[in-house]
């Protein structure tokens, strides 16, 4: 027999975090053969070539950001992207304002690694009053990523010494961050500057400090008439929800993690009454959180599985 409890939900599973710009790679106004919104590329040294593009390959909502490098026997076109600083300076420094200390960066990510890549995800984050150009650097984040297959949950620590920054002083309160993402690695033993070594493709989602997103758009609902609820005999789980306008909808269900474990439903739906029905044999004991979510909102409830 299998109990299912539904609870109510932990907002901050799925709280987003504005102050990262464009956290989910929604915005594209120079097009889809450019750096999204907010970020940076260094542009491409093969004609015809992009390697930061718009994709609707996405974790959440409509697009997602990719990065391909790109090696030839002339050149390298290196995939990647940094938020925008506000100055000229260039390099690693203060780009965007925060005002708390965060202990990680964390997103979701695909990967196709070649001759040996690895992907890579650095943070700075810095003090400078955000009027000056430099600043000083607070604490450090850096991770690598390895091949992912489908959309993989990642976490930004310390290399692979700390899940979270390292903090060069144990007080200060940080009032600025960078962050740089690439398709290959950048830093390597205090090396910096490495060229990639194939023509590897990432792509990123959904980034978020401390918290995984498993819904966007918080304060926005897109449903009514939410209702989930078991069916013991049969194993299964009925779902009903009624759209406020027509729209492109993903139904998924998630470990407390932010992981996706099912991807129930993606496709448009007119706007009136839906149900669902799913066998849960498959979900180990535990808690999960199932969402209903469309660029506009989402909907979630979280569930324990008892077997």
């Amino acid at each position: 027999m299998i109990t299912i409890i539904l609870t109510v939900l932990i907002v901050a599973t799925i709280k987003t975090n504005a102050q990262i710009p464009n956290y989910n790679f929604e915005n594209w106004s120079n097009g889809a053969n450019s750096a999204p919104d907010d970020w940076e590329s260094k542009g491409s040294n093969h004609t015809g070539f992009y390697p930061v593009t718009q994709t609707t390959d996405n974790y959440l909502g409509t697009y997602a950001v990719r990065m391909e490098n790109k090696i030839t026997d002339t050149d390298t076109t290196k995939g990647e992207i940094s938020t925008i600083r506000p100055t000229t300076a260039g390099g690693f420094g203060p780009a965007f304002p925060i005002s708390i200390r965060y202990n990680n960066l964390k997103g979701f990510y695909k990967y196709n690694p070649l001759n040996g890549d690895s992907a890579q995800v650095i943070v700075f984050i810095t003090k400078t009053g955000f009027a000056g150009p430099l600043g000083y650097m607070v604490a450090f984040g850096q991770n690598n990523l390895g091949v992912a297959t489908t959309y993989t949950p990642f976490s930004v620590g310390y290399l692979n010494v700390s899940p979270n920054f390292l903090y060069l002083d144990s007080l200060e309160v940080p009032d600025s961050a960078f962050i740089f993402i690439a398709a290959y690695k950048m830093l390597c033993d205090s090396v910096s500057d490495l060229p990639p070594l194939g023509n590897s493709i990432l792509y990123v989602d959904a980034l978020n400090f401390d918290t995984y997103i498993t819904g966007i758009n918080e304060h926005m609902e897109i449903t009514t008439n939410f209702k989930l609820f078991p069916t013991v005999i049969n194993r299964t789980f009925n779902v009903s929800f009624q759209t406020l306008e027509n729209d492109f909808i993903t139904i998924k269900i998630y470990d407390m993690q932010g992981q996706e474990i099912m991807n129930l439903y993606n496709g448009n739906l007119s706007v009136g009454n839906h149900s669902f029905k799913y066998n849960v044999q498959e979900l180990n004991n535990g808690n999960y959180i199932y969402v209903v979510a469309s660029e506009k909102g989402y909907k979630a409830e979280k569930f324990i599985i008892q077997k």
